[in-house]
């Protein structure tokens, strides 16, 4: 059974900051293990995935510990809500996975940062020319 929140406007206003903190919470939290998944050789693309759902759970655990400060009743499962709560925790959770997900992600540009060890001069490269890396 799919249940509608009664929160007021101005309660989903407050909502969106709060899904907005919790969404950088959520960031800083699972830093290290989408580190580690993208380390692995996963995809960003199958990242992104798990991530929007581990994000899902985690900013309506936020939503409805905000809500019953407010003593609103929301379902215990994501799954049960819907109408504008649930896109503004789909929405949010999008943010928070696709931010989490830039932050560590090494791209095109920062790996063309550093030079090939021909184009390197000093110490680590003599010691890459001997070791015939070069």
């Amino acid at each position: 059974m799919k249940i509608t929140s009664n929160l007021t406007t101005k309660q989903l206003k407050r909502m969106h900051s709060v899904l907005g903190l919790a969404g950088e919470d959520f960031s800083y939290a699972m830093e290290g293990p989408a580190e580690a998944m993208l380390a692995a050789g996963m995809t960003a693309k199958s990242v992104l995935d798990s991530l929007r759902s581990a994000a899902e759970r985690s900013l309506w655990m936020s939503a409805t510990d905000f809500a019953a400060a407010l003593s609103e009743d929301l379902p215990d499962e994501f799954k049960d809500c819907k109408g504008v709560l649930r896109s503004l925790v789909l929405k949010a959770a999008e943010r928070a996975a696709q931010n989490l997900l830039r932050s560590v992600e090494v791209t095109d540009s920062l790996a063309n940062a550093v030079p090939p060890l021909s184009e390197r001069c000093g110490f680590p490269a003599a010691m890459a020319a001997s070791a015939r890396l070069a």
